[in-house]
């Protein structure tokens, strides 16, 4: 703005060479080009600071849900669509803070401009200008608007698909050896190809829609405004009272001319700031969308579902009990009808059955994964270990995977509580004293001779599938519960060493509930369960020792 009055005032001191002004001028205008150098790049700092901090909010927010019970698992297994969770937690909302900030901090200087040129335009024009340069105004966005592709949804629709993309590169390096076995790599060529190829589409799709609004918006933003600019300057000409054969006239004649023709063009350029404002504005509520729907899944997991009425959950100390329980899986498949039995401390119950019969879909409904459909669960409100049958290491050190999911500081204090005679300044020394016995116990001591307490290797690939089963189990005697759920989890270790873990187990006095299919467990348990064909039909057996 400063700088339009400027290039109108230095027209007329050089018509009417004024030395002394002109000198003045040049001052002024370096004072204005040294303000600007401050201002733009704080301008620039204040909106990544805005785009962090909404980050740093959005982000807690969105963890908040996503982390408390067990919301992630629902919305990866029970959403019934494919949610790309770890893009929209990550690049989508990184972009959404990032061009929401920008989108705000840009709305100012079109709005300010757009009301400072409006005053200037009325004391040059009166109101007869200020109408004609906002009826254009108006007709123009009516009509950029009436023809703008629907930027939203293809925006929404190009994250959604650089999150497939990302996912299928993701889903290679975690699963790099088994198609390397496999010889895979030319399938997985082409299943990643085609999602390049799908997303590369609708990009191409996306830049033609992008370019022929751009030209019809220059068109109506930036060029045809001109011939306004020429209407406008002609009428406040043909209006101007004087002297045109005197210098000074011709000088403020010009200045004035020179002033309206920037004040109109800056106007325009406001305006077309504002439309380009609007068409991010569009786009950005694709990306608003993703982050929304994500919300609302985690929200809805959040809530219990809606459960017939005699279903119940109850508590009990020394008791896991299932009574008339359908086992139903989330797409409404029924696994076991009217299911019953008890297990009471020291009498384990071995789960068997053919695959897919439903032994791990018991395991989630006993651990709250799957709502309760009918009937009634009883199991205590502690004291309930599950070691599931994908083995799982954590982020962390070889402490960190036999503790988990409690940190370090919270296995102190535990294991403080076993050992009473024991101090703050001697925990360090005694949990790691008592978890190299677990390790001997589990026959992984020579993980801690050959990596040490504190590496931090991906232990996925540092650990053979076995290895991680038996560190499954270290967990379970180091959190030592009443109950143990075990799903399979030491279908990868030899016999030998399955036995003894089942060994180490009983003298612990824990009672397991076991889902497997090996003869040798048998001795182990007091009862099995039989899954007998996945269609609701099951029987109970007390198993002869």
């Amino acid at each position: 703005m400063i700088l339009q009055i400027l290039l109108g005032t230095t027209v007329k001191f050089v018509l009417e060479q004024d030395k002394d002004a002109f000198i003045r001028l040049i001052g002024v205008s370096i004072l204005q080009s040294g303000a600007n150098s401050f201002v733009a790049p704080s301008l620039r700092t204040l909106t990544a600071k805005l785009a962090l901090g909404w980050r740093i909010r959005m982000t807690n927010h969105m963890l908040r849900y996503y982390l408390k019970r067990n919301a992630f698992y629902k919305v990866f297994n029970m959403s019934g669509k494919s949610i790309d969770a770890d893009q929209r937690l990550t690049l989508d909302v990184d972009k959404l803070t990032t061009d929401l900030a920008g989108l705000v901090t840009g709305m100012v200087k079109p709005l300010v401009d757009i009301l400072w040129f409006t005053w200037r335009m009325k004391l040059l024009s009166g109101r007869r200008g200020v109408a004609i340069l906002y009826a254009y105004m108006l007709l123009g966005l009516g009509f950029l608007r009436a023809i703008s592709p629907d930027f939203g949804h293809l925006s929404g629709q190009e994250q959604e698909l650089e999150g497939t993309f990302r996912f299928m590169h993701s889903r290679l390096r975690t699963h790099a050896e088994s198609i390397a076995f496999f010889g895979g790599g030319s399938r997985e060529k082409a299943m990643v190809e085609a999602k390049f190829v799908k997303l590369i589409n609708h990009s191409k799709i996306l830049l033609r829609k992008q370019w022929l609004y751009g030209i019809v918006d220059d068109f109506v933003t930036k060029q045809l405004p001109h011939n306004v600019t020429w209407g406008l300057s002609l009428l406040y000409a043909l209006e101007h009272k004087g002297d045109r054969a005197l210098t000074s006239t011709q000088g403020e004649l010009a200045h004035a001319l020179r002033f309206l023709a920037s004040v109109v063009s800056q106007s325009f350029i406001a305006f077309g700031d504002i439309l380009e404002l609007h068409k991010k504005f569009l786009e950005l509520s694709g990306g608003i969308n993703r982050i929304f729907e994500l919300e609302e899944f985690t929200r809805f997991a959040q809530r219990n579902t809606v459960v017939s009425p005699n279903a119940i959950s109850a508590a009990s100390k020394e008791t896991i009990s299932f009574h008339e329980v359908d086992i139903v899986t989330p797409s409404q498949k029924l696994l076991a009808r009217k299911l019953s039995c008890d297990v009471v401390q020291g009498k384990s119950l071995l789960l068997t059955g053919p695959n897919g019969s439903g032994k791990s879909s018991i395991f989630r409904v006993l651990r709250d994964l799957w709502p309760t459909f009918s009937g009634r669960v009883t199991k205590p409100s502690e004291g309930m270990f599950h070691v599931p049958q994908r083995p799982y290491t954590s982020l962390g050190t070889l402490r960190d995977q036999i503790i988990y999911p409690l940190s370090r500081e919270e296995a102190k204090i535990k294991v403080l509580s076993l050992h009473r005679s024991g101090n703050n300044s001697s925990a360090s020394m005694l949990l790691d004293d008592h978890l190299k016995t677990i390790l001997e116990n589990v026959r992984l001591v020579y993980l801690l001779e050959r990596e040490g307490w504190d590496s931090t290797p991906n232990w996925e690939d540092v650990l053979s599938l076995g290895e991680q089963q038996r560190l499954g189990m270290a967990r379970l005697f180091f959190h030592h519960p009443k109950f143990g759920i075990l799903d399979e989890c030491t279908n990868a270790t030899s016999v030998d060493v399955e036995e003894h873990l089942y060994r180490l187990a009983t003298s612990m006095g824990i009672t397991v509930i076991t889902s497997s299919q090996r003869p040798a467990l048998i001795p182990f348990h007091a009862l099995e369960l039989k899954l007998i064909d996945g269609e609701g039909n099951w029987e109970l057996c007390a198993i002869q020792q």
